[in-house]
């Protein structure tokens, strides 16, 4: 074993880093050889817990490079290593491995691909979602608007919502399934899909698949191949599964593996911890089957964490019961809703509240977004009126970004200040402020509004054909202001009366056509934002 790092800061004693907790955390603080699962609710300190036992397996000299922890986020990633770093310093953390399952992932894939193909290895691009608009578009376009692009993949004629498409293709894949076996895949994760359904997403799983060979990088300014998130965790798990130089390596390298969120991984992402694990089995797993939230990408506790007894028969079930952030009356509402979940009762864990009942929570049920929206600010200002509450002391959560704007609605005809924490403001959003801007070009095109809309959308691409007809670029939009202030006039009339390249003329006047389409779909606002979606 490598010599332990040594800290600029001295490590703290042992028995400081356990001040504070619990009996149960405690356990789970010093468990340190073979599987455990810590069955940890909303509040119970998990994270302290997770973050001590770490300190403490460097405080006993285990090097920070062997030490493997991966979490959900790259935000919560960060954190943790900024919580390590305050705890123990800086230089007593180097080396650690700490970060997503995609950014270990990634950086796995480079070393060994580098190292097993050469500069071959690293010519790969990332699928970001820029990319797989453009591709999917092009895969379910017809065959006119994608003439110059070989079929398959492209132009195969498909109605579908290409965000949906890529989500089940992403759920498949996370349960390490390939498109060769694609109506089988998606079949036994949609039972409910008509088979029509199943193989045109299945069709569309291939398409994409080969969209993302070089050859077939065509809407790229540099062809290469193409990896997205979920290759990234699948590559890095067939490497090491099938390749056994890379795999004892990698478990050569780690003492202790460590998974944050356990209940939202996927099965792939579970099968490349239990690998990475494999030799020395010191496996710490951290979760809680009641916040799983990502089943519609394929994450199922069910396949994973329920599965941890039949993995590791001799393995460790910790539970963390005790909340520290809820009320009392939360608390016992949450357990007995829970309480009908279709749960292994192995898995089940009771919180049990640490602060006082509370108020009780209310329920009420509304006809539409709109009206519940009304119930919740009325009751807001009825609560203000009595001087009960301050503004700063209410917070309103909604499932979604799309359900802000009904709350938004509301708030500012009640006069009731806000602000969105953790998001945009449904009228602050990029996609809103486009379509108020095409909204004002077919009101009113020559007005200072006007000027300032037809800026904003002038180089949004339009999607009358396959490629971006009309990027005209920061330097045109500078030559009509200059013609503008030349002539005297709106910025829409300067791009009607100027005379420029013949590119740039066939833009602006596709411009013009679509703000005069959206004026002729209907005199209501609606009907003309409907019109304005399709361009």
């Amino acid at each position: 074993m490598a010599t332990p790092t040594t800290s600029t800061k001295p490590i703290p004693e042992l028995s400081n880093l356990a001040d504070g907790l619990n009996v149960q955390q405690r356990e789970a603080f010093a468990h340190t050889k073979g599987a455990a699962l810590v069955l940890a609710g909303a509040g119970s300190g998990k994270t302290t817990v997770l973050l001590r036992r770490i300190a403490r397996l460097l405080s006993e000299g285990v090097p920070a490079e062997r030490v493997f922890v991966t979490t959900f986020t790259k935000r919560a990633a960060q954190e943790m290593n900024d919580r390590l770093a305050a705890l123990l310093g800086e230089e007593a953390t180097k080396g650690l491995w700490i970060g997503t399952f995609h950014a270990h992932c990634l950086r796995i894939l480079k070393k060994e691909w580098a190292d097993l193909y050469g500069k071959e290895g690293g010519k790969w691009d990332l699928a970001d979602e820029g990319w797989q608009k453009r591709v999917c578009r092009a895969i379910l376009g017809k065959p006119d608007d994608y003439a110059k692009l070989p079929s398959p993949p492209f132009a195969q004629n498909m109605r579908m919502d290409p965000k949906t498409a890529l989500l089940a293709v992403s759920a498949a894949k996370n349960q390490g399934q390939g498109c060769e076996a694609g109506e089988t895949a998606l079949a036994r994760l949609y039972p409910d899909w008509e088979p029509p359904a199943v193989e045109n997403v299945a069709k569309f799983w291939r398409c994409y698949e080969m969209a993302k060979e070089k050859q077939y990088d065509l809407l790229a300014k540099v062809p290469a191949r193409r990896l997205d998130f979920d290759d990234l965790l699948l590559e890095a798990y067939n490497l090491l599964r099938d390749n056994q130089t890379v795999r004892m390596r990698y478990q050569d390298l780690f003492d202790y593996v460590l998974v944050d969120e356990t209940q939202d991984t996927s099965t792939v992402q579970w099968e490349f911890a239990r690998l990475l694990a494999e030799r020395h089995g010191n496996l710490f797993l951290v979760g809680d089957v009641w916040q799983s939230v990502y089943g519609f990408r394929g994450c199922d506790p069910r396949i994973t964490v329920m599965s941890f007894q039949k993995a590791f028969p001799m393995g460790e079930i910790i539970r963390l019961p005790a909340n520290y952030r809820s009320q009392g009356t939360i608390v016992t509402v949450a357990n007995e809703l829970i309480a009908h979940a279709d749960l292994d009762d192995r898995y089940r864990l009771l919180m049990e509240t640490t602060r006082a009942p509370g108020r009780d929570p209310g329920l009420s049920q509304h006809v539409d977004a709109e009206a519940e929206a009304a119930h919740v600010v009325e009751r807001l200002r009825d609560m203000l009126q009595q001087g009960q509450m301050q503004f700063r002391e209410f917070a309103i959560l909604y499932r979604a970004n799309a359900y802000s704007r009904a709350f938004e609605d509301a708030l500012i005809a009640a006069g009731v200040p806000y602000q969105i924490t953790g998001g945009t403001g449904f009228y602050n959003r990029r996609e809103v402020k486009d379509l108020l801007a095409y909204l004002q070009l077919s009101v009113d095109p020559y007005s200072p509004a006007g000027d300032e809309a037809a800026k904003r959308v002038l180089n949004i691409g339009s999607k009358r054909s396959g490629k971006t007809t009309r990027f005209l670029g920061k330097a045109f939009i500078t030559q009509v202001e200059a013609l503008q202030a030349k002539w005297s006039c709106s910025f829409y009339e300067a791009l009607k009366r100027g005379s420029f390249k013949t590119a740039q003329d066939v833009a602006v006047l596709d411009f013009r056509k679509m703000i005069q389409e959206i004026h002729d779909a209907g005199d209501t606002a609606t009907v003309r934002l409907v019109a304005a979606r399709q361009f």
